[in-house]
């Protein structure tokens, strides 16, 4: 339900994405403004055109997306392609284990983190084989799946299956986490 490919995203390019990211939160936040999913410290944000044309290019220089349709078994060319960004604050909480869609409308999910990610800093918690089949919420609980932490660094990829139960763990740095998706 996932893989990693390493290094395959020029890392000056996201750490620039990461601190524009980084000052439009903070200055955001300087003028108290309330912004959904503040309480949990897991927040979904917007890169920017400009941006996304920047990785998406960076990414066309490599073969990923034949790597994608190859591990998924599936053409790229009947998936309609959107950008988002979720950003992990400081002294956030673990978010409930989750899939990202229903089992019948299935995603194929790339995440690039912006900075170094790892136990401290909140890396993504998946449930290896939970994409396999659909699992009510119960039935995930009853099997006791074990899961891994994806620790990764900046220029790495994480590719997965929006069926795949994962959550967002607690940052508990100084220091928001941006990670593309």
């Amino acid at each position: 339900g996932f893989f990693i490919k390493k290094n395959i995203i020029n890392s000056e390019l996201l750490n620039k994405v990461n601190l524009e990211i980084s000052r439009e939160l903070d200055s955001f936040l300087e003028k108290n403004n309330y912004i959904g999913g503040l309480s949990s410290g897991h927040l979904n944000a917007y890169i920017g055109r400009n941006n996304v044309n920047k990785v998406y290019k960076e990414l066309n220089k490599t073969k990923l997306f034949q790597e994608v349709e190859s591990y998924f078994q599936v053409s790229l060319e009947d998936y309609h392609l959107t950008v988002g960004c979720n950003v992990n604050l400081p002294d956030s909480v673990n978010q409930h284990i989750h899939r990202d869609t229903n089992f019948d409308d299935n995603k194929i999910l790339i995440n690039i983190p912006c900075i170094d990610v790892n136990e401290v800093n909140g890396s993504l918690e998946v449930y290896p084989g939970t994409n396999k089949f659909p699992y009510s919420y119960l039935e995930f609980l009853i099997k006791r799946f074990h899961p891994i932490r994806l620790n990764s660094s900046c220029g790495d990829v994480i590719v997965r299956d929006s069926n795949l139960f994962h959550r967002g763990m607690k940052n508990n740095s100084t220091e928001a986490r941006a990670m593309i998706a």
